[in-house]
C-alpha cells in the first residue's frame, strides 16, 4: 500500500492480458491509463484529514447554569421536498429562572445528504418571528464515490430568546424545495441570576463526519473527531462537571465517548423524536486542572459529531448575616423562603449578593430589609417591629371585676376601654371576689375597638363538717350556723373561711377552709377534752420535768400545756441533786418549830439533837435513795452516794454528830 497525500496527482494504468496469453493482432491497445487526484476520505475524524478540531466557540463564567432541548424537532426528509421547518420549544423545555439575564443562545441545525446543495446559501431562519444571520456554519463530506456534503448551521438567538417559549422557522429557498434532510434542532441556553453556583461553560462546535471499519476504508481510531477544553479550571474547588455532547446520526446507543482517560461505548441516543444524539453526564471524577480531551468515535456507526459542552459548577461564594430584632422570636424569612430561625440569629453559608431579610411576628407588622453578603464577611441586619394593636371595650353585671388579657392584669375594671392590646385573639378574663371567673376569646383588629359583655356569676360551694364525737355546734366565721356534726353547709361563698366547733365537755376545735366554685370541701375534726397548764420552776433550772412518771421531754424552767383536768405528779432531775419528792412546811407554821432525839442510822450513837422549823419531809424516794431517819413515820433525813438530805437543822444544836458524819461521808467519796 502506498500511502499518498491529498490534492497529489496520481497515473493510473490498467492493463488488459498483462501476461500475453491471448493472441491479439494489436497488443498495443490493452493498456488504460488516467490521471486522478488523490482527496482525504471524509470518514476519518478531522485529524486525520486535516481538518479543524470540534474547537471553543464561547466560554461563559455565570452565576447560573446551562440549558438545552431539542424541542419538538424531528428528522426532515429531502424526499418530502419541503421549503419550511418548525421547531417549537415551551417554558417547561428551558426553564430559566424568573429575572436571569440570558447570556447566550445558540441555535443548532444539523443536515445531512445534501444534493441542493441548499446549505448554507439557501435557507434563511426566523427565530420568533425575527431574521437571524448564521453565526457559523460547518461541513464534512466523504469525498469518494457517491459524495454529498453534511453539515451544521448555528444561530445567535441570544437577543431574540423568549424564556416564555421560543419558535424557530427554516426557510429552504432553493427552487423545488427539498434536496436535503434536517437531523432537527437543538437549542442551548445560557443563563445568570446571580444566585445559582458559580458555573463556567465552555461550548465547543464544529462539524465531523465518522463512519469507522475497514469496509470504509478506515479504523476507530481514525474516525474520531475531538473537542479540546483549554480553559483552566479549579478543579480543587469544583462542585460538579457534566460534559454534554451531540452527535447527530448517533443513535439508538451508538458511537463511543471518550473523556480524558475514559471511554463510554455506545453512549449517544435521539433527542426526543429528532436524529440527533445528545449525551449528558457527570465527568468531576475524570476532570483535569486544564487540557481536557473530549472525543467523538465511531466503531462501525455512522455518526457526527458536532458539539461538546462542558459545564464546570464551583461552590457558591458565602457570607453570613446576624439578623437582630426588638422584640426578637420573629420568624426569619430570606429571600421569600422560611430559614426556620427567630431573631435573634446568624444565617450562616448565604449567598454573596443582595438577600431581602423579612421578619414576622404575631401581632407585629412584617418588616423586610435589604442586606448587601460579602464572601467570608456578616452582615447585619437590625429591624425593630412596630406591634399592630386595637381597643376592646370590656362591660359586666356586676361591674368592678378586674380585666385580664391572656391571663395578665390590666390594671383596668369592668366597665372599661382597654387600649393598645395586639391584632390577633386572645382570651380575655373578668375576675371579681366572690364570682366565678368568665373567660371568653375575642379578635381584635388593628385600629378597631371591639366590645364584651359579660354577666358574672355568683361562685359558691359547700363545707361537710364531721366531728368525732358528732353532735358539735358549727360555727361559720365567727357565726353560728345553727347546724350540728355531721352536715355540709351549702351556698357558700367561695374563698378562705373559719369553721369552730364546739361540744360541751370538749374544747373547741377550728380550722381554715376554702371554698371552690361548685365543690364541696371536707373539714373533720376530732373533739377534744379542755386542758390547762402547768408552770414547773427550779432553783437551779435546767432539771428534767417528769410529769406522772412520764418524762416531758422540758426542763425547767418551762410551762407543760394540754394537761388533763385532775391531780398530777410533778418530779425533777438534776446531776448533783436527789432523787426524791419532799412536801414543803409539812410539820406546820413557824410557831410549830420544836427540837427532839432523832434516831439516825450511822451516826455515832445512833441519834442525834434535830431542830425542826418549817420543816419539810420526803414523800417519795428512788430505789437508789437510802433513808437515814424518820419521825412520825415520815421520811426527814436520805442519803444518795455522795449526796445528803435533811428535813432539820442540825447546825442549831451543839450536837455535831451530823457534820461529822456528813464529813466522813465526804472523805470516803474522795478517795
Amino acid at each position: 500500500e502506498t500511502v499518498r497525500e491529498a490534492d497529489d496527482d496520481v497515473t493510473v494504468t490498467a492493463t488488459a492480458d498483462a501476461d500475453g496469453a491471448i493472441d491479439e493482432a494489436n497488443e498495443e491497445n490493452n493498456l488504460l491509463t488516467v490521471e486522478k487526484t488523490v482527496v482525504h476520505n471524509g470518514y476519518r475524524g478531522m485529524r486525520w484529514t486535516d481538518g479543524e478540531d470540534i474547537a471553543t466557540a464561547a466560554t461563559y463564567d455565570v452565576r447560573g447554569d446551562l440549558l438545552w432541548s431539542a424541542g419538538d424537532s424531528a428528522y426532515l426528509s429531502a424526499g418530502t421536498g419541503w421549503t419550511e421547518y418548525a421547531v417549537h420549544w415551551t417554558a417547561d423545555d428551558l426553564a430559566v429562572p424568573a429575572n436571569a439575564t440570558i447570556e447566550g443562545a445558540r441555535l443548532y441545525v444539523p443536515y445531512t445528504w445534501d444534493k441542493g446543495p441548499v446549505f448554507p446559501e439557501n435557507v434563511t431562519l426566523t427565530f420568533n418571528g425575527v431574521m437571524v444571520d448564521q453565526d457559523a456554519f460547518y461541513e464534512d463530506e466523504k469525498m469518494w464515490g457517491t459524495s454529498y456534503p453534511y453539515g451544521m448551521t448555528v444561530y445567535d438567538v441570544t437577543y431574540d430568546f423568549d424564556a416564555d417559549g421560543n419558535t424557530a422557522t427554516l426557510t429552504n429557498t432553493l427552487p423545488g424545495g427539498g434536496n436535503v434532510s434536517v437531523r432537527g434542532m437543538v437549542l442551548a441556553v445560557v443563563y445568570d441570576d446571580g444566585v445559582t453556583a458559580p458555573h463556567t461553560v465552555i461550548m465547543n462546535e464544529g462539524f465531523d463526519l465518522l463512519y469507522g471499519g475497514e469496509s470504509q476504508g478506515t479504523t476507530p481510531e481514525q474516525a474520531t473527531a475531538y473537542a479540546p477544553f483549554t480553559t483552566p479550571l479549579d478543579t480543587v474547588n469544583v462542585r460538579n462537571a457534566a460534559l454534554i455532547t451531540v452527535a447527530p446520526g448517533a443513535g439508538p446507543t451508538e458511537g463511543d465517548l471518550l473523556f480524558n482517560d475514559e471511554v463510554v461505548e455506545d453512549a449517544w441516543n435521539y433527542a426526543g423524536t429528532s436524529q440527533i444524539g445528545v449525551d449528558e453526564r457527570d465527568v468531576t471524577s475524570f476532570l483535569l486542572p486544564s487540557e481536557n480531551l473530549a472525543g467523538f468515535r465511531s466503531d462501525g456507526d455512522w455518526m457526527e459529531a458536532a458539539a461538546a459542552f462542558l459545564v464546570v459548577e464551583y461552590p457558591v461564594p458565602a457570607g453570613s448575616i446576624a439578623v437582630v430584632s426588638t422584640p426578637t422570636g420573629a420568624e426569619v424569612w430570606l429571600d421569600g423562603e422560611d430559614t426556620g430561625q427567630v431573631t435573634d440569629c446568624f444565617l450562616e453559608d448565604v449567598p454573596v449578593g443582595e438577600h431581602v431579610v423579612t421578619l414576622k411576628l404575631d401581632g407585629y407588622a412584617n418588616a423586610s430589609t435589604t442586606v448587601t453578603v460579602a464572601e467570608g464577611e456578616m452582615a447585619e441586619a437590625v429591624l425593630e417591629l412596630t406591634a399592630l394593636t386595637g381597643s376592646l371595650n370590656v362591660t359586666s353585671i356586676p361591674d368592678g371585676a378586674a380585666i385580664l388579657v391572656d391571663s395578665a392584669d390590666t390594671g383596668e375594671v369592668t366597665n372599661a376601654t382597654v387600649d393598645g392590646i395586639g391584632v390577633g385573639n386572645h382570651n380575655v378574663t373578668l375576675r371579681k371576689d366572690g364570682y366565678v371567673d368568665a373567660v371568653v376569646g375575642v379578635t381584635i383588629e388593628y385600629n378597631e375597638t371591639a366590645t364584651l359583655h359579660l354577666d358574672l356569676i355568683e361562685a359558691v360551694g359547700s363545707i361537710a363538717v364531721t366531728s368525732t364525737p358528732n353532735g358539735a355546734a358549727i360555727w361559720l366565721d365567727g357565726e353560728n350556723t345553727g347546724r350540728t356534726t355531721d352536715a355540709t353547709l351549702t351556698g357558700i361563698p367561695a374563698g378562705e373561711h373559719t369553721v369552730t366547733v364546739r361540744k360541751t365537755g370538749y374544747a373547741d376545735a377550728t380550722a381554715t377552709v376554702t371554698v371552690e366554685h361548685g365543690e364541696t370541701a371536707p373539714v373533720h375534726f376530732g373533739l377534744v377534752p379542755p386542758t390547762g397548764n402547768i408552770a414547773v420552776t427550779s432553783a437551779p433550772d435546767g432539771a428534767w420535768i417528769f410529769l406522772d412518771g412520764t418524762e416531758t421531754g422540758e426542763v425547767t424552767n418551762a410551762t407543760l400545756t394540754n394537761v388533763p383536768p385532775g391531780e398530777h405528779t410533778v418530779r425533777l432531775e438534776l446531776e448533783g441533786y436527789l432523787d426524791a419528792e419532799v412536801k414543803r412546811n409539812a410539820f406546820g407554821r413557824q410557831v410549830d418549830s420544836f427540837e427532839t432525839d432523832l434516831p439516825i442510822l450511822g451516826v455515832e450513837g445512833g441519834q442525834a439533837r434535830a431542830v425542826f422549823i418549817r420543816g419539810p419531809y420526803v414523800t417519795r424516794v428512788e430505789p437508789n435513795v437510802e433513808v437515814l431517819a424518820t419521825y412520825a413515820d415520815k421520811i426527814v433525813m436520805v442519803r444518795q452516794g455522795h449526796l445528803l438530805g435533811a428535813a432539820f437543822h442540825p447546825e442549831l444544836t451543839d450536837d455535831r454528830r451530823v457534820q461529822r458524819y456528813f464529813l466522813d461521808m465526804v472523805k470516803a467519796a474522795t478517795q
